[in-house]
């Protein structure tokens, strides 16, 4: 085809009884077709070329864009049920149907079920499954690759198929075979070879300005061999399109050819079969799904090897040409995490990235109706009404909640709360690959001792959330303080009072370059559904990198980036709490402690009234099963001479006098034996460093109100310089 032909509107048109879909807004040059008329959307009649034919598809449930796109369509044209399917499909088709992407990166929760709506009835599909059935139901050829097992198609024989897409493939690259002499059909999993092999397979399927060479080639050959006049002239243009698509010189060519019959040339050109089987391919131009499963392992990030470079050529060159671009031809690079294959590919415009997400708790809903509307009797096994179920399974795929809930019917077991607790637990820590840990405690805020000050915030803070009032929360916290404070079991305490999960985010970095990426990647994803839900990052000092790259290949880099910028996403306000535990706030990036990310800095400070002495030797009594004892028996001289400071090192001592009254044969302890074991007890300090830290959670804390009374006369200046004093000393 030379040129384009005027601007044609892209839409639905009726052709011989059928309902097709014209995706492209220019459409072919000529205007003859016999025996085919089309009805454009506006009612009015044209008719077109073959070459406008190759721009039009099957109109089918995957290619229904109605709840997106709207078309006026004439009375001729009728339409097929109504198919409902997930926003990220309809993303997909929008995108294609603008004619300016045809490569899509899948990638997310590509493990999980897909719901398909269909005459009112859901069904859920494997992706794999998905596209055969329904986003590519209509397509001539549907290829998947990956590197284990090579080229296959949607209708292979394992798989149940009559093998016609592995048999046109076959029978057409044998047939370029004999006509060029390469060795295309002989099928190999090799990833470069395969891709020269599908690359060639898409030309002859698409491309054509190639196509129409070659018969034009085969025709005048014809011609010279029945004695006419056919004098060849390897013009400039045609040179260009043999030796782009066949890797041949002109001469080449014809000297292949014309060795029919000899040692090294084709034993036997059937030059007439070969220019049937040419015109049928230009006249029923074939439609494509090519579908690259793993592509991490195909294009990696950061690699350099030959092999990946070539594929990566091979990809971006189907993703920009133009005979792919107005072909009707998709592709799609599927992985879990983005981050794992190639930037350079990821940053092509010519390809669009859709992610899966995790279901949300109306996806989640809809599954479990669905479910017991085909096991209505299992609904009485479960304690929780669907609702909830649904509620409490934030961070589940539908994957998990069909494990789940299957378990509980075939095995007819009642399905508690304390059940479904402990199997969210097991499940999201499983799909996290030990990058998450849950913290559960059993105390709430009102068991912490002293702290009062940090107490009334964050049980203000509790109160505004449970009365949903998501949009007053902190996107996160600072807390910090000296060792030994109680940071983290206040917060977990709090995330108790609050009713939703908290999660520890543990070593997430890997050892491969992108591995650290990659599997940050999956947790943010994973913590975004699972909201709402608390994470604690402990030691965040040393935990979150750097901005600076350090000479790591800027892997410390990313991952600052990625943390920050999810952070500071007020989408997640309410929703995803942050909690930055650290001693050391003055050793962590400024970027995470500014307003927007931990936006309130709380710090803990060791108990200095008699009051709060009390309070908290009686929570750790309590906490170490000695609470038998009674507060009051203890004299004010026991509180005043009180070697240790921090909870941490009271439980200790505590601890010591139980293992001295079991050395007795004791089965309790008593008040004189607490005394005896706390007048002993030498706990490890280190004073210059405790006092550097805390006069650094002075120095964060972002409210006077959550200082002890001795800080806040002090000006920030007067604090300052004694922190960079005590820096100077302690290293």
């Amino acid at each position: 085809m030379n040129g384009r032909a005027p601007q044609r509107r892209a839409g639905l048109y009726s052709m011989q009884g059928e309902v097709w879909l014209c995706r492209h807004a220019a459409c072919g040059a000529s205007l003859q077709y016999a025996g085919a008329v089309f009805v454009t959307a506006d009612g009015g009649k044209s008719s077109y070329s073959p070459l406008f034919t190759k721009h039009l598809v099957k109109f089918m449930p995957s290619k229904d864009v109605s709840t997106s796109i709207s078309f006026t369509m004439s009375t001729e044209v009728s339409t097929k049920p109504k198919v409902e399917v997930p926003e990220w499909v309809l993303e997909i088709k929008r995108k294609y149907l603008s004619q300016n992407v045809s490569q899509f990166i899948v990638h997310g929760n590509i493990n999980d079920y897909v719901r398909v709506v269909e005459d009112g009835k859901a069904r859920y599909l494997k992706l794999k499954s998905f596209f055969n059935d329904q986003m590519f139901k209509h397509r001539d050829i549907v290829v998947y690759y990956d590197r284990a097992a090579g080229i296959r198609f949607k209708d292979d024989r394992i798989f149940g198929g009559e093998g016609n897409m592995r048999q046109d493939f076959v029978s057409t690259l044998k047939m370029f075979d004999e006509l060029t002499g390469n060795n295309f059909s002989d099928l190999s999993r090799d990833p470069a070879r395969a891709f020269l092999t599908l690359d060639t397979y898409f030309n002859l399927c698409i491309n054509q300005e190639f196509l129409q060479f070659l018969i034009g080639y085969l025709e005048r050959r014809l011609k010279k061999e029945a004695g006419e006049k056919a004098a060849y002239t390897a013009e400039e243009e045609e040179m260009d399109i043999v030796q782009r698509f066949m890797n041949k010189t002109i001469p080449d060519l014809m000297s292949y050819i014309d060795s029919s019959g000899k040692k090294n040339g084709p034993k036997d050109v059937d030059i007439q079969r070969l220019l049937n089987h040419l015109k049928k391919r230009v006249s029923q131009p074939k439609s494509i799904a090519f579908v690259v499963e793993y592509a991490e392992n195909l294009i990696p990030v950061a690699s350099n090897a030959k092999e990946e470079r070539m594929l990566l050529v091979f990809l971006q060159k189907w993703a920009k040409e133009d005979k792919f671009l107005n072909a009707d031809m998709t592709v799609l690079i599927v992985t879990e995490n983005i981050t794992d294959i190639n930037p350079q590919y990821v940053r092509n415009p010519y390809t669009h990235e859709v992610a899966i997400p995790y279901p949300d708790e109306e996806n989640r809903l809809q599954f479990i109706r669905d479910y017991f509307e085909k096991h209505p009797d299992s609904l009485a096994l479960f304690e929780m009404k669907p609702e909830v179920l649904a509620k409490n399974t934030a961070g589940l795929g539908i994957v998990h909640l069909n494990i789940l809930m299957s378990e509980v019917t075939q095995n007819q077991l009642a399905f508690t709360n304390e059940e479904l607790t402990k199997k969210k637990k097991d499940m999201i820590e499983a799909e996290a690959g030990g990058m998450l840990e849950f913290i559960q405690s059993k105390f709430s805020l009102k068991n912490v001792a002293g702290h009062a000050q940090a107490k009334k915030h964050l049980m203000d803070a509790a109160r505004a959330l449970k009365n949903g009032r998501q949009d007053v929360m902190p996107m996160g916290y600072l807390i910090s303080g000296p060792v030994g404070t109680g940071k983290t079991f206040m917060i977990t305490c709090f995330a108790n009072d609050i009713g939703v999960p908290m999660v520890l985010l543990k070593n997430f970095r890997g050892q491969y370059v992108g591995q650290s990426e990659g599997n940050l990647q999956k947790v943010l994803k994973i913590l975004k559904a699972m909201a709402p839900v608390a994470v604690m990052i402990d030691e965040a000092d040393a935990y979150l990198g750097k901005r600076s790259s350090g000479g790591d290949s800027g892997v410390n880099q990313r991952i600052f980036s990625m943390i920050a910028s999810f952070m500071s996403d007020t989408e997640n306000r309410g929703k995803v709490i942050w909690f930055l535990v650290t001693a050391r706030p003055d050793l962590m990036p400024v970027d995470f402690k500014r307003q927007g990310r931990a936006e309130e800095h709380i710090g803990l400070f060791y108990p200095e009234t008699l009051d709060e002495k009390k309070e908290l030797l009686e929570v750790m009594l309590k906490k170490t099963d000695i609470d038998y004892l009674d507060i009051e028996e203890f004299d004010e001289d026991f509180f005043e001479d009180l070697p240790v400071r921090s909870g941490a090192d009271m439980e200790a001592a505590l601890t010591r006098a139980k293992f001295k009254a079991a050395s007795l044969g004791l089965d309790k302890v008593d008040i004189d034996m607490v005394a005896q074991v706390f007048n002993d007890f030498l706990p490890p300090t280190y004073p210059e460093e405790i006092e550097l830290m805390t006069y650094a959670a002075v120095l964060e804390c972002t409210s006077k109100e959550l200082l002890p009374p001795k800080y806040r006369k002090l000006t920030r200046q007067e604090v300052l310089e004694t922190l960079q004093d005590l820096q100077d000393r302690v290293g």
